[in-house]
């Protein structure tokens, strides 16, 4: 009986480290000093949920926002930028796809280094003047 017990007890061991190696399989979204505008970050403008994907190489970013509407893409788009001399903030161009023509500037700022937010703001294409507020952004894993 007590080695009937052992082995389904190692068998549930076995069990639960190959589904968390599954799930570690993925992509990672943590946070990471030395890229701290890369991540996955989620944030809302009524009715909308957005997720920007970012991907950080030296002073390069760029990636893919999923513009979600009850659950569905209604507009995905790409972008590339750069990180700023102060390494604080960032200036990308979104780029509409789907044959949408979108070509708008946004600033992105870290908050508390990037660790748990960002935060957006649009920018005017031609005077880089602020448009509207800044939209917080969190994390997520």
């Amino acid at each position: 009986m007590k080695h009937r017990s052992l082995v389904v007890a190692v068998l549930l061991i076995v069990f639960c480290l190959t589904t968390a190696g599954i799930d570690a399989a993925g992509p990672s979204y943590k946070y990471k000093p030395a890229k701290p505008f890369a991540g996955k970050f989620k944030g809302t403008i009524d009715p909308y949920t957005i997720v920007y994907t970012i991907t950080q190489t030296g002073s390069d970013i760029s990636g893919s926002i999923q513009t979600l509407l009850e659950g569905s893409n209604v507009l995905p788009l790409t972008f590339t930028g750069t990180i700023g001399v102060s390494g604080k903030t960032a200036d990308i161009n979104l780029i509409g796809t789907q044959d949408l023509t979108t070509s708008d500037t946004v600033r992105i700022k870290l908050i508390e280094k990037g660790k748990k937010f960002i935060k957006m703001q649009y920018r005017d294409d031609d005077t880089g003047d602020p448009i509207g507020d800044y939209v917080k952004y969190k994390r997520v894993k």
